[in-house]
């Protein structure tokens, strides 16, 4: 592993101007930037066993930041370790590396950024721990351009492209001087004069879903989503689910977005919806409390209609049915009486759309009063159509 100290920064960067000068080679403080991709050595069998944790970036007022400027020194007020990196330890010190494809993470050339500084820090805002290591910058740290100037990130390799690594070690002031190999690291994306973090700690996310305690299977209904960070407003994508079932995705736009919920997506029951914010860079992803939605059949509505209302007793009159529901066509029995009695029956289909008729036997001389009952179905509630009165001759 080749570490520069800060001792050496002002050499070798004199250094670089002059051949730059001598030879018109263009030192480039970082290779094209592209849009972040996940660094490949944070995760899967190539993972950096010497990381411990991750960091986080404030400004001077205790504000958690996720990107700045590279013009000037310090990159940010405050560096904060997510965890202890060795215990005992009371100095941190920041460094800057250049990830090279098909090296180990502890192979690569680094820079010292920081000198070795207390911590807790006296004086820090609220926000900055108070326990676990902190760098503090100053106008003298050693900016990253410089640690680029001297390894600069050239690789086309997705991952790698544009990123350098930063990296909190620890070490203790009398017994124990030398800095750890253990280390806290986030990951920066270079694009010019400025960076931006594509790996360490995220500014914690809730995720609030307005779920209505009811619907009715066949309307559609909303799902309205909200999601908050501290000090940002988050992007990326937001997810429902019923149970552990995707019903959607969407986009926030400005930490906002709403489901519809089609009324035929969830059967009749209880469902419990919530929903689930990916994260983006520099926020993390966040889960809203679980929601039940109770969903009712539809309602129906039955009506009948006689072809004729008074013919001979000698000749069958035809019934004309219609079963309704909103978002749905009915399916299931129809049972037809004439009073209480029944007369004939017949099975409403998908296919026919909530319509059909029925033939009905011969009535004796007389009057009778025919209606129709619509059994329902696991969709759809049960229905009675009105009276209507047949003149037998």
């Amino acid at each position: 592993m080749n570490v520069r100290p800060r001792t050496l920064r002002a050499a070798i960067v004199a250094l670089l101007l002059a051949t730059t000068a001598s030879t018109g080679l263009v030192v480039a403080t970082s290779a094209t930037a592209a849009d972040p991709v996940p660094p490949p050595w944070q995760s899967g069998p190539g993972v950096d066993p010497n990381r411990v944790g991750t960091l986080s970036f404030y400004d001077a007022a205790g504000n958690q930041i996720f990107g700045g400027s590279l013009t000037s020194a310090p990159l940010a007020s405050y560096v904060v370790s997510s965890a202890p990196v060795r215990a005992g330890d009371d100095h941190a010190t920041l460094y800057a590396y250049t990830p090279v494809p098909g090296q180990v993470p502890g192979t690569w050339s680094g820079t010292q950024l920081t000198a070795a500084n207390a911590y807790p820090v006296a004086g820090a805002p609220a926000a900055v721990s108070a326990t676990l290591p902190v760098v503090k910058g100053t106008s003298g740290d050693t900016k990253v351009t410089d640690h680029a100037a001297a390894f600069p990130n050239n690789s086309a390799t997705a991952g790698y492209q544009g990123v350098y690594e930063l990296r909190l070690r620890t070490s203790k002031a009398d017994a124990n001087p030398v800095s750890t190999d253990s280390y806290a690291v986030a990951d920066i994306l270079v694009s010019g004069d400025t960076w931006q973090v594509v790996y360490g700690s995220k500014t914690t996310s809730a995720t609030t879903a307005t779920v209505p305690a009811k619907a009715i299977y066949g309307r559609a209904f909303s799902v309205p989503v909200t999601v908050t960070a501290t000090g940002t407003t988050p992007t990326g994508t937001a997810s429902l689910y019923d149970g552990a079932k995707l019903i959607g995705s969407a986009a926030l736009v400005s930490g906002k977005a709403t489901f519809t919920v089609a009324g035929t997506r969830l059967l009749p029951g209880t469902h419990a919806l919530k929903v689930g914010y990916g994260g983006s860079a520099s926020v993390s992803a966040s889960t809203s409390a679980v929601r039940a939605v109770a969903v009712s059949k539809a309602p129906s509505t039955a009506s009948n209609r006689l072809s004729r209302s008074r013919l001979s007793h000698l000749k069958r009159a035809r019934l004309s049915i219609t079963v309704t529901a909103v978002g749905v066509y009915p399916t299931g029995p129809v049972v037809v009486y004439d009073g209480t009695r029944v007369i004939a029956r017949t099975t409403l289909t998908a296919a026919q759309r909530g319509h059909t008729s029925v033939l009905l036997p011969a009535r004796k001389k007389g009057r009778h009063v025919i209606h129709v009952v619509y059994g329902g179905s696991g969709l759809v509630l049960r229905s009675v159509a009105r009276n209507v009165v047949l003149i037998s001759t």
